[in-house]
């Protein structure tokens, strides 16, 4: 009986089946799975259900077992449903011998594998589709077998290089042979990473033969390994980088030459290839216009440095040394990046090529500001001698002034520069993370789980350098606008705060003591910002606690002050990195324990500091956090 109820109420097929291939017995799974009724199968022989190109080896099968030569036959066959569809099945069959030996029946199981067959079927057609992306592309594919021999090779053939010339990065015995040396890296320590089966990504070696031109060239893989686990070979990919290597070169020995120039002459020096779009400038020569130390301004941006009454002579200078060589040595003005007219000295001379023509411009630039001021201040000071009170305090006067307009003109930089991150910097993170979920869409299950992750991986780290960003622009906008003091209840900002908090995670359960009243007086948008970020972190940290609780209040301080305090019972940390808490995306834990950008306490900090107080923290690992911060007075 229990061998009966096992047979009828199995989850997957089964079957008795006489010596003849007659169905003598289906449960019910393997009706259902064939679309068939019961007294339906039992009319008919299993061959009659089996797809016609795999019955030749079923019968195969079944003469080994009544030969006596096996009792048990697994392999993978195709059955034909009532419908005509193709069921792919997994099939055991044992042959059942009467006492005398001879056959009794065979009694089979039968497991559905039609889709993980799909999916195989998938899986090589986009493998198929990226051999082809690979033949297209400017990179080499390639996989090995577990032996590290080639058993696919794709890509282009326009650099002569062969299968060999690429697999001596990989097991060769014979690299020195090859003339190939690594660039970073050891052929042991290269092949000990190989030997683990370990991943690697951009090894590059240079490829150097008596008689050909020197190659460099990169390649990254992966291992691979099968169902079980075994280690099957490598795949990865390969790309010639002698173009990017010689670029290098070149560069680093002019980074050389600037450099030298920089030291002796105290300078900063600059190069222009005649035809190029761009001029070279070296990091001194970027400091001195503030800039970015990459910098490299077009013809139309040089001229805009240089202050209006110059242009037209500065052009005409560079224009004779272009046409004829003729070099020069003038001092001038310009008007940096941040606004400041500073006196500059400029040096030039001209290289010619082979034909007699000025092929290449360069030089020095040198700040000279200081001893142009220490002139003018010299000439000053003689005019003092003579000069009366009035001159003095008019002199003072005018200084004054003009501290006060650099003081509004970085304002004006400081805006211009929050706007360019505002819009800048987020419409191309906005693109990158549409197009990601465009295109995550668009290959809907076609696209393979790696893929998926990677895109995935995007999306998160433009949402995080979306958040950077807002971040950034908070703390910067910090730093202007009046604050407006009025009274302000922190607990009716705290409530606020955790209120946001419930509908980001309403699964969660946090015991939150909020005290009555807690008025102080300050500027309410910023103030909002100390409780929310202060409230924010406490609910973050306390996300792994059974039992979550927080706390805000107030208690008096020792110098008679009202001390606000926010306090949980999470994480905490270590006192001993107290120092940097509040300084600009410092994080006291990593991003894989709690998510954030290290901006919110830097954020509370400049406001404390904005209304005349102080704050300071609390804490030990494991143990919570307390955090306490004063308020002066706020300007009405």
């Amino acid at each position: 009986m229990e061998i009966t109820s096992a047979f009828e109420n199995a989850a997957i097929g089964m079957a008795v089946i006489s010596p003849d291939s007659r169905n003598l017995r289906v449960n019910q799974a393997l009706a259902q799975m064939l679309g068939y009724s019961r007294d339906e199968m039992l009319a008919r022989s299993m061959h009659e259900v089996t797809h016609p190109d795999d019955v030749g080896h079923d019968l195969e099968q079944r003469d080994l077992c009544l030969a006596g030569k096996q009792d048990t036959c697994r392999h993978e066959k195709r059955y034909l449903r009532r419908d005509g569809s193709i069921v792919w099945a997994n099939l055991t069959c044992t042959l059942v011998r009467n006492p005398d030996g001879s056959p009794l029946h065979f009694i089979s199981q039968v497991q559905d594998i039609t889709e993980r067959k799909l999916a195989e079927q998938a899986l090589r057609r986009s493998e198929e589709r990226f051999r082809s992306l690979a033949m297209l592309s400017s990179d080499w594919y390639w996989e090995q077998d577990e032996q590290f021999r080639f058993t696919a090779f794709s890509g282009p053939k326009r650099t002569g290089l062969s299968r060999p010339s690429m697999g001596i990065v990989l097991m060769s015995r014979r690299w020195e042979a090859n003339g190939a040396q690594p660039l970073h890296s050891t052929w042991e320590a290269h092949r000990a990473l190989l030997q683990a089966h370990q991943p690697f990504f951009d090894f590059q070696y240079m490829r150097a033969v008596e008689g050909e031109p020197t190659r460099y060239l990169s390649t990254s893989g992966e291992p691979v390994f099968d169902e079980e686990g075994r280690f099957r070979g490598y795949r990865g990919t390969a790309r010639d980088i002698t173009p990017d290597k010689l670029a290098e070169q070149r560069l680093r020995e002019t980074q050389a030459m600037l450099a030298m120039a920089a030291q002796i002459g105290r300078l900063g020096a600059w190069a222009w290839e005649v035809g190029q779009e761009r001029v070279y400038w070296s990091p001194e020569v970027c400091a001195i216009h503030d800039v970015k130390a990459d910098f490299a301004p077009t013809a139309a941006e040089l001229f805009a440095f240089y202050a209006p009454e110059y242009r037209q002579t500065m052009c005409a200078t560079i224009r004779a040394c272009v046409n004829d060589g003729t070099p020069y040595d003038v001092e001038t003005q310009v008007l940096t990046a941040k606004g400041r007219r500073i006196w500059v000295r400029i040096i030039a001379e001209a290289e010619w090529d082979a034909q007699g023509k000025v092929r290449r411009l360069q030089g020095a630039c040198q700040d000279i500001t200081e001893s142009k001021r220490a002139a003018e201040e010299a000439r000053l000071m003689a005019e003092q001698l003579t000069g009366t009170v009035l001159r003095l305090n008019a002199e003072l006067e005018a200084r004054v002034k003009d501290r006060t307009a650099q003081l509004e003109l970085a304002n004006k930089e400081l805006q211009a520069f929050s706007y360019s991150i505002a819009h800048d910097l987020r419409a191309p993170l906005s693109s990158i993370d549409g197009f990601s979920k465009m295109l995550e869409q668009a290959a809907g299950s076609d696209l393979p789980q790696p893929a998926g992750h990677y895109l995935s991986r995007i999306r998160a780290g433009v949402r995080q350098m979306g958040e950077l960003t807002d971040g950034l622009l908070a703390l910067a906008s910090l730093s202007r606008g009046e604050l407006h003091g009025e009274v302000v209840d922190l607990a009716v900002l705290a409530r606020a705060a955790v209120d946001a908090c419930r509908e980001r995670s309403p699964q969660r359960v946090v015991d939150v003591e909020i005290a009555p009243g807690l008025p102080v007086r300050g500027d309410p948008r910023l103030l909002a910002q100390v409780m929310g970020n202060l409230v924010s972190n406490a609910w973050k940290f306390t996300a792994k606690k059974d039992r979550a609780r927080i706390e805000i209040g107030s208690m008096p301080g020792a110098d008679g002050s009202q001390v606000h305090f926010v306090r949980d019972n999470g994480a905490g940390f270590d006192m001993a990195h107290a120092s940097r808490m509040f300084d600009a995306f410092q994080r006291l834990h990593s991003l894989a324990e709690f998510e954030g950008t290290g901006i919110g306490l830097a954020i509370v900090h400049r406001v404390v500091a904005r209304h005349g107080g102080r704050i300071w923290a609390d804490a030990a690992p494991q143990q919570g956090a307390t955090f306490f911060f004063t308020l002066g007075h706020a300007a009405g």
